[in-house]
């Protein structure tokens, strides 16, 4: 098996296929963090995977970070992923349950912005992995950025909740949108 400089596992196209069906059928497995250049196929692959709409996958995907809350709720309610109870304060006297998703994918990891809430500037993925980290939920994510990129956005403390929540690989490979450069031609031969 092929690793990076800083040690971490390069897989191909299939490999990262074959490595998310194994990953999400044991549930008492981390999730996954997908790292790679643009167009390798990271979002594709995990998609089809985990966001398939025919099959009844529980995986709650996140498409607006700053509002990720409000989007796993609204999705709980409508009952289109699977739940988990999870008490909160078990030593107290009144504990008190709340259902989440079994797990969450986040695309695009990195490319989210700081908001500005009632005057507080936030990270909404630091926020939310935070939140994922401390209520047990399993994490499924792809980044164009490196781990050291990630630290430099996040800092230490969040990638380290990363590398506890989820096996991290690369994922290389061409970019596929390259392949578009044909459309020169074909749009050439179109115009005759």
């Amino acid at each position: 098996m092929n690793k990076t400089e800083t040690g971490l596992i390069k897989v191909d196209q299939q490999e990262l296929e074959t490595l998310i069906v194994k990953l999400y059928k044991d549930k008492t497995k981390k999730g996954l963090l997908v790292l790679g250049p643009v167009g390798v196929g990271k979002s594709t692959i995990m998609r089809k995977h985990l966001g398939n709409g025919t099959n009844s996958y529980d995986i709650q995907n996140v498409t607006d970070p700053a509002n990720y809350q409000l989007e796993i709720r609204s999705n709980l309610q409508s009952g289109v992923c699977e739940t988990q109870v999870v008490v909160s304060n078990q030593e107290s006297q009144y504990p008190r349950q709340d259902i989440y998703p079994i797990g969450v994918y986040i695309d695009d990891l990195g490319t989210d912005r700081s908001i500005n809430r009632y005057g507080n500037i936030i990270d909404p993925i630091e926020f939310a992995i935070q939140h994922l980290y401390n209520k047990e939920i399993r994490l499924w994510a792809n980044t164009n950025l490196n781990l050291e990129e990630l630290t430099n956005k996040y800092g230490p403390r969040i990638v380290s909740r990363l590398k506890e929540m989820c096996y991290v690989v690369v994922l290389e490979g061409p970019d596929y949108r390259d392949q578009l450069d044909n459309d020169t031609k074909e749009i050439q031969e179109i115009l005759k």
